[in-house]
């Protein structure tokens, strides 16, 4: 797909809505695969985009996003997957701020589904949201969230930051670039060989597994692995590059949803 492809997508979505749309309006639209999007018009796709459409770019102030638009993203997303949503999935989908903690509001991720109950509980727009969010807060409510640390925290925005410069043939190439981008940001990277044998080995605490739009047996053996990892390393970061198959995706984040979250274990998962 080409430039030319993605401006006619964002004229006829702009016409459809009667104004300039949003980036989180535009990556909802089900011919859009957010990361082959960005590798066509390289940084600032959204905003190169809407100049070569003709708009003048309403690029995103992170002080400006107010709590009205979180939740409605929110509750967008909760909709499109049916269950409540990981951080991962924001990330994935395009929604902002990308993080929920470092947004002027002060908010935190966890505090989400209880502000959207409030805000929206006599709302009837939103009862099928409401209730697919009291079904699962039962559950959740009853989960410690897992200690983060400070570290693992700067691995996680270094990576956010990393934009691959091209598209890639193999994990190899993805890896190479990842380190060098890593190492050029000050952060100490390594390669661990044993029992384990993770891709990266960032800070000396924090393990990156990488992979090349998985197959589904390929994200079956990625849950192996990151049993192992986490059998070693305290901080698990995955990176997913150029996913092709969204359905893959979502079974593998119910899997992580289903293993991993109940455990309260720090893992992190990316995708570019």
């Amino acid at each position: 797909m080409n430039e030319d492809f993605y401006i006619e997508e964002y004229k006829k979505l702009r016409k459809s809505l009667g104004r300039t749309p949003k980036s989180n309006e535009f990556y909802k639209l089900d011919s859009i695969v957010k990361n082959h999007f960005i590798r066509t018009f390289g940084s600032n796709a959204y905003t190169k985009l809407q100049e070569a459409s003709g708009d003048s770019p309403n690029k995103m102030d992170l002080r400006r996003t107010s709590g009205e638009d979180i939740l409605q993203q929110f509750g967008d997303l909760i909709r499109r997957l049916e269950k409540l949503p990981t951080q991962a999935d924001w990330d994935y989908y395009g929604c902002r701020p990308v993080r929920i903690d470092r947004s002027p509001l002060g908010w935190k991720w966890k505090e989400l589904p209880t502000r959207f109950l409030y805000t929206n509980k006599n709302d009837s727009q939103w009862q099928d949201v409401i209730g697919i969010i009291e079904n699962e807060e039962y559950q959740s409510d009853k989960q410690p969230s897992p200690k983060r640390n400070i570290d693992f925290e700067r691995v996680i925005d270094g990576v956010k930051r990393w934009n691959p410069q091209r598209k890639r043939f193999t994990e190899e190439a993805y890896k190479v670039e990842l380190r060098g981008f890593l190492q050029s940001n000050q952060f100490a990277v390594g390669e661990e060989k044993g029992d384990s044998n993770i891709d990266l080995l960032v800070n000396r605490n924090v393990a990156i597994e990488l992979k090349k739009d998985p197959s589904t047996s390929e994200y079956d053996r990625l849950t192996g692995q990151m049993v192992r990892h986490l059998m070693i390393y305290d901080f698990l970061l995955v990176v997913l590059c150029d996913i092709s198959s969204e359905d893959r995706y979502k079974e593998f984040m119910k899997v992580v949803d289903f293993v991993f979250v109940p455990l309260n274990l720090n893992v992190e998962l990316i995708v570019k």
